[in-house]
């Protein structure tokens, strides 16, 4: 279940521009970014 919100936000935060989130897949940001 983890991992289809993790492809999802980053999917969703490619699509905004945003590189970081290819760094800290699953880390804390990812975290944040789902909140």
């Amino acid at each position: 279940m983890d991992e289809v919100l993790v492809c999802h936000v980053s999917r969703k935060r490619l699509a905004q521009g945003v590189p970081d989130l290819g760094n800290d897949v699953g880390g804390n940001r990812l975290q944040l970014s789902v909140l």
